[in-house]
């Protein structure tokens, strides 16, 4: 079933490739950055444990939640508690909502030919595995946090990383500094579903009445997490049915 919820309707875009122009000036992509639409999220080329990959920069936002659920992508309208939308990173959200999202997001990719310019640089789009999520994360390095071993105030969005951090509720996208890799809030502020080879999930078997599938895994903490209890790369086990929003020590592993 589907949440219902305002959809929005925006005016007729005369050239997508002038506006993917625009979100790129806008939005300071380089060189290892790309977009496949204004509403996009902005990937970040680097090197994973296996190949080049590339990775959303930042979690995703309602914006772009939004924008996969106005054109009837994503099914569910997410709240947002009151708390405010545009670039607030988007909760609440399930296994299965990120394979929604993900086919939305491959079917932005334009064909790749000879003579089109703005062919996409994925292959495809994907939950990052364990292994390359980390990657990212620590830029292969065994951290505590993205910035090092050390815990700093105002680094993060978590209970106690700064002032104003009560464990209530996520900060905007980006409030803090990137890490080396440019990746922004992957300690911190929202639980992040990745995959891994030994653990993957069929999300049609899911879907269907009586499908099971193993609990899936989610990374790096969230805004509720102490700040004693934080750690990039600490690991939780979630129901793919349900989002990670609160997870008690005994899925900690």
């Amino acid at each position: 079933s589907s949440d219902l919820g305002p959809r929005e309707v925006k005016p007729t875009i005369v050239s997508v490739e002038d506006e993917i122009t625009r979100a790129r000036n806008e939005r300071l992509l380089d060189r290892r950055s790309f977009t496949e639409c204004p509403d996009c999220p902005v990937m970040i080329e680097f090197d994973g444990p296996v190949s080049r990959i590339g990775l959303s920069r930042t979690e995703i936002t309602y914006l772009e939640w939004d924008a996969c659920y106005r054109e009837l992508g994503c099914a569910r309208y997410i709240d947002d508690g009151g708390l405010g939308r545009g670039n607030r990173a988007v909760g609440g959200i399930t296994w299965m909502d990120a394979q929604q999202y993900l086919l939305w997001l491959n079917g932005k990719r334009p064909a790749a030919t000879a003579d089109n310019a703005q062919a996409s640089k994925c292959e495809r789009y994907r939950l990052p595995m364990k292994s390359e999520w980390k990657a990212a994360a620590t830029d292969g390095q065994k951290l505590r946090f993205t910035w090092g071993s050390e815990p700093l105030q105002n680094r993060a969005s978590c209970w106690g990383c700064g002032e104003g951090q009560d464990g209530r509720a996520p900060m905007e996208v980006a409030s803090f500094g990137s890490n080396v890799a440019g990746f922004f809030d992957m300690t911190g502020s929202l639980w992040e579903w990745v995959e891994e080879p030994a653990n993957q999930c069929d999300a049609t078997k899911l879907a269907l009445q009586g499908g099971q599938c193993t609990p899936g895994t989610v990374m790096g903490g969230s805004f509720a997490t102490s700040m004693s209890q934080l750690d990039t790369l600490r690991e939780a086990s979630a129901p793919r049915t349900r989002a990670p929003g609160q997870i008690d020590d005994t899925d900690v592993y």
